[in-house]
């Protein structure tokens, strides 16, 4: 059978958003992730950001240094917040 609308299967929007969030949710009780679990990734991407800059020649590489990330003030349940501070010395 065909879609119509552009819309992919045959659940109505409003049971697929419900199954989408019990199945999400399903899925955080399963796997949880902490700030541990997430502070490989935060320093993965400030390394691409570090390197990204010294490609591009915006700054010397002896100016520029990656520190351990660090937790934001703000807690969430939902969410897993990290400070990202980006300091041009010239």
């Amino acid at each position: 059978m065909g879609t119509q609308s552009g819309q992919v299967g045959f659940l109505p929007p409003e049971v697929a958003r419900e199954l989408y969030t019990a199945l999400l949710q399903k899925l955080i009780e399963a796997h949880p992730v902490t700030e541990d679990d997430l502070k490989p990734l935060n320093l993965e991407r400030a390394e691409v950001i570090k390197e990204k800059l010294l490609a591009a020649g915006l700054v010397h590489p002896e100016r520029v240094t990656v520190l351990d990330p660090s937790a934001a003030d703000e807690k969430s349940e939902e969410t897993a917040s990290f400070k990202f501070t980006l300091d041009v010395r010239r």
